[in-house]
């Protein structure tokens, strides 16, 4: 689902002003914990708030009657070697600094909250999910992924921050480069096709290059960049700051998003290992010895049951369901 912070500012407007139901209070302590960037935009929204509430209890004053009252308080002394020497009370200077203050404190608020854009979500919880960013680009998210994106791209940088595997089609512009952050890892393209993966294998990140050109750095060493061309991956290790770029064998790497597969020679336990990712099943091979057997195929939006159907004849295998999973057996290949 897209998460718009419209309902959470409202939430967060009801507790300062002391309103919020018990209901309220929880949902907004759930959304404050979910996130780490939420916590900030609760506490820009808490600055705002305070100044704005400031601001009204400050509307009775009047700067020219504070300044008429300030100057029928000077003191004024005459020496005549001198001329004339105006002295004022340091209480009565700190008093009108602090009123001229609390009238500009609210408008730096408010400047600085509709100068940066409200942040968004698209979120692909049960399902596959498509969206459009504000810049036209477009982008597909994998089951369980989260992408944070502006309303609007402010600046010389189109930044977001994914959690996740997705596609992105993005949107060229020279002058603004697209940025996927995700740890301390950059992804940037000026306009391209290309798939990334967060959460790949043992803590590592992917990013498969389909068209135009990308490249891959960490967010304090620019100047280490690898570049990807079409078919090209990189593999990323975040927490060790190491990457390699390699080419991409594997012809598969979207077949949770076309639903197509394409087979070569391919042992079962690879066949086995997509099908578990792409439709969230839970088969496993209950006798090793058919782990390598080959297979070569073509699958185009067929469902689990009905690629099985096809593997069990071609290998002749045994199928069988235990509990929540599903035992593939059978006889060494020849």
């Amino acid at each position: 689902m897209e998460t718009d912070s419209t309902y959470p500012i409202d939430l967060i407007t009801l507790y300062l002003a002391g309103e919020a139901s018990g209901d309220d209070l929880v949902f907004l302590e759930a959304w404050l914990k979910a996130d780490p960037g939420h916590r900030q935009i609760f506490d820009d929204y808490r600055l705002i708030w305070l100044g704005m509430e400031q601001a009204r209890m400050d509307a009775a004053v009047d700067p020219d009657k504070e300044w008429i009252e300030l100057e029928a308080k000077i003191l004024v002394n005459e020496e005549p070697a001198h001329g004339r020497i105006i002295s004022f009370s340091f209480r009565q200077v700190l008093r009108i600094a602090a009123i001229i203050l609390l009238l500009a404190v609210p408008s730096f608020f408010v400047f600085r909250y509709f100068t940066h854009p409200e942040q968004k979500q698209l979120e692909a919880n049960l399902t596959i999910k498509e969206g459009k960013l504000p810049d036209g680009t477009s982008v597909t998210l994998n089951k369980g992924a989260t992408l944070e994106y502006p309303s609007s791209f402010k600046g010389n940088k189109r930044n977001v921050k994914l959690n996740g595997e997705a596609w992105f089609e993005v949107k060229h512009d020279d002058a603004k480069p697209f940025i996927i952050i995700s740890h301390n890892v950059r992804v940037e393209v000026l306009g391209t096709s290309f798939y990334v993966n967060t959460n790949a294998a043992n803590n590592t990140m992917e990013v498969i290059l389909n068209s135009g050109s990308v490249a891959v750095y960490f967010d304090d060493h620019k100047e280490n960049s690898i570049f990807l061309s079409p078919g090209e991956k990189a593999k990323i290790i975040p927490g060790q700051q190491k990457m390699e770029k390699d080419i991409n064998t594997d012809q598969n790497y979207r077949s949770w998003m076309t639903q197509r597969f394409i087979y070569n020679n391919t042992p079962l336990v690879t066949i086995v290992a997509d099908l578990n990712k792409v439709y969230h099943a839970n088969l496993r091979i209950a006798t090793p010895v058919i782990s390598y057997c080959l297979v070569t195929a073509t699958f185009d939006h067929q469902s689990p049951e009905s690629i099985l159907h096809v593997l069990q004849a071609t290998l002749d295998l045994n199928i069988s369901t235990h509990g929540a999973w599903t035992d593939i057996s059978g006889h060494k290949c020849n």
